[in-house]
């Protein structure tokens, strides 16, 4: 029987591979060797059994998103919550990418950032880390002028790199960016500063976290959204 083709541009890609290996620390998936302690794990157990199982749950999880945000000073209403942070960083390219618009991105990243604005039909283009994978101002500037990104990628620490994006990077690409700027903190815990500083009424960012640090099984990502 003959398959119903894909989308043209889709059947070109190579999907994207994120590698299990077998060892203690794996710094990649950002996952925490060390167990739950059991008092978390007594609670879920309790928790899951005071689930309704024959309900929706609150389609706008207003109590995690409250909760979020009453922990980092923000608003729910800034809080966007999802299934793990790919589902978050694709439901923001699907707002604000999409066909005949611009996703920009720093290479070497998180190959992610690309491979889902590809999909959601957004032209993905790529500035350059310096010889020490380091992003300098020159480089920002030259991306944004040419090319007019509708959403800028910066990942901080960046992976695979692993190092923290410095913060007048930051404060100047949200400055010059004509679009909105993404700064992907999933590894937030090994950085001394983060983006959160930048959300505000008036200023065009989001900013990606996940809680899979904590447990590979809670597998909730949220960006924190200028309103």
């Amino acid at each position: 029987m003959n398959r119903y083709p894909k989308r043209d541009d889709l059947r070109a890609m190579s999907g994207y591979h994120s590698p299990q290996v077998s060892v203690k620390v794996r710094l990649n998936t950002n996952e925490s060797p060390i167990a739950p302690p059991a008092e978390f794990l007594e609670a879920l157990a309790k928790a899951v059994g005071d689930v309704r199982w024959n309900r929706y749950p609150d389609r706008a999880a207003l109590e995690l998103r409250t909760a979020i945000g009453a922990l980092h000073g923000v608003g729910a209403d800034n809080i966007f919550v999802g299934n793990g942070s790919n589902e978050v960083l694709q439901a923001v390219l699907l707002a604000y990418g999409g066909a005949g618009r611009t996703v920009a991105t720093f290479e070497p990243t998180y190959q992610l950032h690309a491979h889902i604005a590809r999909i959601t039909g957004a032209t993905v283009v790529s500035g350059r880390r310096d010889a020490n994978f380091v992003l300098q101002a020159d480089e920002v500037q030259r991306v944004l002028g040419a090319h007019a990104p509708h959403v800028t990628f910066l990942c901080s620490p960046n992976n695979p790199t692993g190092m923290a994006e410095d913060p007048a990077i930051i404060q100047r690409t949200i400055d010059n960016a004509p679009g909105i700027v993404v700064v992907d903190e999933a590894y937030a815990q090994f950085s001394p500063h983060t983006a959160l500083t930048y959300i505000h009424e008036d200023s065009r960012v989001a900013v990606s976290r996940t809680f899979s640090w904590m447990s590979s099984t809670l597998r909730v990502a949220f960006a924190f959204i200028s309103k």
